[in-house]
């Protein structure tokens, strides 16, 4: 578990996809301090992520983006058996209060 309270944890922060809320109100429940013994970053940033306490930061995907461009080329690969050549979209980074520098805790 991210939040384990041990006197030798080596981890300063935890990035996590769907979970990061979770591990968030874990580790609340444990004392343990977000930002201040443990930073978490989510990796989906959903709405609710900016209204828990402290807000998550968070790597926004563009998911619409994405489902867009499968879809398209599902259809052009099964219409015409084009083949799907990769294309890289843009992520960023949501910074907000669930980060902070490392304390050496």
């Amino acid at each position: 578990a991210p939040c384990a309270k041990t006197s030798d944890r080596h981890s300063s922060a935890v990035m996590c996809g769907c979970a990061a809320q979770g591990a968030l109100f874990r580790c609340q429940a444990m004392g343990v301090a977000v930002p201040g013994a443990l930073s978490i970053i989510g990796i989906d940033d959903l709405p609710s992520s900016a209204s828990t306490t402290p807000p998550l930061t968070s790597v926004h995907l563009p998911v619409g983006r994405m489902g867009q461009i499968a879809g398209q080329r599902l259809a052009r690969w099964v219409e015409q058996e084009e083949p799907t050549v990769p294309e890289q979209l843009s992520a960023h980074l949501i910074v907000r209060q669930s980060t902070g520098p490392f304390g050496g805790v």
